[in-house]
Order: C-alpha cells, then sequence, then structure tokens
C-alpha cells in the first residue's frame, strides 16, 4: 500500500510491501506515523529554548523511542550550527 510521509524535503510517498498477515511496517518509521522527525533540528530547537543536552535526550527518548545520549545530541547540535554558519557567510 502506499504511505504518504512528511519529511524536510518534502512530502515523500511511500510504497509498503505487503505480508500475508499484514505485520511488515518499515523499521525507520512507528505504525501510522505520517512525519518523519530530523532529530537534528529538534536538538538545535531544544538548545535555542536554553534546555541542556542531557535534559535534551531525556526529551528526545520520550518523543521517539530512542535514547540518544548527550554527547550525540551535542555533535548534532554542533553540526547543525556549523552547516548554518557556513550557510550565513557564503
Amino acid at each position: 500500500g502506499a504511505l504518504q510521509l512528511e519529511t524536510t524535503f518534502g512530502q515523500v510517498d511511500l510504497k509498503v510491501p505487503r505480508d500475508r498477515e499484514s505485520r511488515y511496517y518499515p523499521a525507520f518509521l512507528k505504525p501510522y506515523a505520517r512525519r518523519l522527525v530530523d532529530v537534528g533540528e529538534v536538538a538545535v530547537a531544544l538548545y535555542a529554548a536554553g534546555v541542556s543536552q542531557r535534559k535534551a535526550a531525556e526529551i528526545l527518548s520520550l518523543l521517539l523511542g530512542h535514547r540518544y545520549s548527550h554527547e550525540t545530541l551535542s555533535a548534532l547540535t554542533d553540526q547543525v550550527l556549523e552547516a548554518a554558519g557556513a550557510f550565513r557567510t557564503r
């Protein structure tokens, strides 16, 4: 069946294969998800709001069901901020 997914790049139509018992679902999506979350964007938004890296890791764990270390979030935030800085100075 077809599944429409909202991403940071716009809407994407996915063709999800069916199995006999209709139990297959792509591992990168939660069932019935319609939006793919960009962890980097969320990490930067939390950083901009003054949330600590440790607290941001807890929040993302609750929202996404995956545990990110505060070091990983720090690295993601640094990468996004570096890319934004490079974009501004071009």
